[in-house]
């Protein structure tokens, strides 16, 4: 049966967007972390032993005005038992960007100015008080990941994380939130989840892992690699 026109439109603009995710992918670039002292922050993620392909561990970096290094916020499993610590240390760039002995680290994206020296000062207070520590769990959460939406969501900064940062859509055996980038709504179980907003797009998540379309800037979310292929957040 020959296709009806709608097809074909659905069909060119479903290749056209496919283009150019894969425009976005050759030509954008990771975001540097910025010198000097100004107030700056920055998400930064890398994959994790074993599984690196398919997650991520995440982290933040902060600086206020007029400080020269960084402090770096992780949370970890505890080696001693399944209790998470939240680790806040004072770090240089090297420090900012080490790794997790699985491949180097990435920026994913930086915020500077003023609104990242109110971001810096509210991660810096509130990171310490993360409650959900005690309840730690490599899948489906809360985790590592989990542990940086707060924080994203408490400190009211709209910015994405990466689509492999496994447990950063961890809400609980039921949740509804509005979605991480205060744009749209979202609602998750540990086995299937979506998120559906104007800055974040579409996103389905099964099992943790996230597939999608990023309206803007344009971007596949795909569940392997960094998981995105488009253009940079």
């Amino acid at each position: 049966m020959a296709w009806s026109r709608r097809r074909w439109i659905a069909a060119g603009a479903s290749a056209g967007w496919i283009a150019l995710c894969v425009v976005g992918e050759i030509v954008s670039r990771e975001p540097a972390l910025p010198r000097g002292d100004h107030a700056a922050a920055a998400l930064l993620s890398a994959p994790i032993p074993a599984l690196g392909a398919i997650a991520r561990h995440s982290w933040l970096v902060v600086r206020a005005d007029g400080e020269a290094g960084w402090r770096r916020w992780d949370l970890f499993d505890n080696v001693n038992g399944p209790v998470g610590h939240v680790v806040g240390r004072a770090v240089d760039d090297e420090g900012a960007q080490g790794d997790m002995g699985n491949g180097a680290a990435a920026v994913e994206w930086v915020v500077e100015g003023d609104e990242a020296g109110r971001f810096a000062a509210c991660v810096n207070r509130e990171a310490p008080r993360y409650a959900a520590r005690g309840d730690y769990q490599a899948w489906p959460g809360p985790n590592s990941n989990s542990f940086i939406d707060h924080l994203l969501r408490t400190c009211e900064l709209s910015r994405p994380m990466s689509a492999t940062a496994i447990g950063k859509d961890w809400r609980g055996i039921v949740g509804v939130s509005i979605a991480r980038e205060r744009t749209g709504a979202q609602l998750e179980t540990p086995v299937v989840g979506a998120s559906l907003g104007l800055r974040e797009g579409i996103e389905v998540h099964l099992l943790a892992l996230t597939v999608g379309v990023d309206l803007w800037p344009p971007a596949l979310l795909v569940p392997f690699g960094d998981g995105r292929i488009g253009f940079s957040p």
